[in-house]
Order: C-alpha cells, then sequence, then structure tokens
C-alpha cells in the first residue's frame, strides 16, 4: 500500500512538472516577436507600426500606431526616457538613422516618461514619440526600438512583461 501512494504522488509530480512546461512553452510562444521590413512589428499580442516619423528641424516625431490583437483588454506601457518607477528601471525608446547614429526618446504624446494605456481588442491607438535637439535630414527611413511593458492581472495577481519591438524603414517627412 505504501508503494502504491509513492507511485501516485510520483504521477502527480510528473503531470504538474508537465503542465508546468507546457505552461512556460506557451508564454515564450506568446512573447516571440515577428519584425517586418515594412514599419511593423508583432509582440505579446500587440501589432506595432510606425506611421510616419516629422522632421521639422530640432525635433523629430514619430506616430507609433499600437493594437490589441487579442480577445481582452490589455494595458501597454510605452517607455520614452529612462522609464524609472520605484525600483524598477525599463528599457528606453531610441529611434536610428540611416547613418546608425542613436537618438535618445524625450517624450511620447502625452508628455510623460512613461506612456500608459488601457488597449481595446482591435481598436488602434496612435502615439507620438519625440526625439528633440536633433535633426534626421538626409534620413529618408529610420528605424525605432521602443521599450514596453505589458502590464497585465492574471488570477488576481498583477504582472508585467518588458519587451522591445524594432520598427524598421520608418519613413522620414518634412
Amino acid at each position: 500500500m505504501y508503494t502504491d501512494k509513492k507511485i501516485t504522488w510520483f504521477r502527480i509530480s510528473l503531470l504538474f512538472i508537465l503542465i508546468l512546461f507546457l505552461a512556460s512553452c506557451v508564454r515564450a510562444r506568446q512573447g516571440t516577436t515577428t519584425i517586418k521590413n515594412d514599419g511593423s512589428a508583432e509582440a505579446w499580442g500587440y501589432v506595432f507600426e510606425g506611421m510616419g516619423c516629422r522632421d521639422s528641424g530640432d525635433i523629430v516625431t514619430c506616430i507609433v500606431s499600437v493594437t490589441n490583437k487579442t480577445s481582452g483588454l490589455k494595458v501597454l506601457s510605452i517607455n520614452a526616457t529612462e522609464g524609472n518607477i520605484g525600483p524598477f528601471r525599463y528599457q528606453k525608446t531610441y529611434l536610428y538613422d540611416e547613418r546608425g547614429n542613436q537618438y535618445l526618446a524625450e517624450s511620447e504624446s502625452l508628455g510623460w516618461v512613461v506612456w500608459m494605456r488601457r488597449i481595446s481588442p482591435g481598436l488602434p491607438w496612435n502615439v507620438g514619440i519625440s526625439f528633440r535637439g536633433m535633426s534626421i535630414a538626409e534620413s529618408k527611413k529610420v528605424t525605432l526600438v521602443i521599450g514596453c511593458v505589458d502590464n497585465r492581472e492574471q488570477n488576481g495577481i498583477a504582472s508585467s512583461k518588458e519587451f522591445s519591438v524594432t520598427l524598421r524603414n520608418v519613413p522620414v517627412t518634412r
């Protein structure tokens, strides 16, 4: 009888480990990023599209459209500059011109360092990201690397996943 209990607990433990493994595979798959060369990318259930950047001399403003591709409400943070919130330090947002020069974002459309928005499924939301004190006059296309945090609540427990999205070949207008 003692052996039967050991076998039963062994089977339950093995099943539990298998469930944890499969759940981690699903999370890893969900977190993969697909980068395209048309100024768009998909990551963590969102689609990001670089609508374009406008160079007005001293300020470059890039418009990015974000769409929630899941069936539920999601909360996304886009970090412009060094995104320090309490003890947490989040990835920054950068612009790279055709020469490879790197520029740190100054703010986003709400004027905050960190932009957080609830995004309903299927509805695109546009955010403007500003880069000040530089000009990309010779660039026709740029690359944006956007620091993001996917905020969520599962079973009453709040969690977040930090990730970055790369948008290549975003057009520049003057």
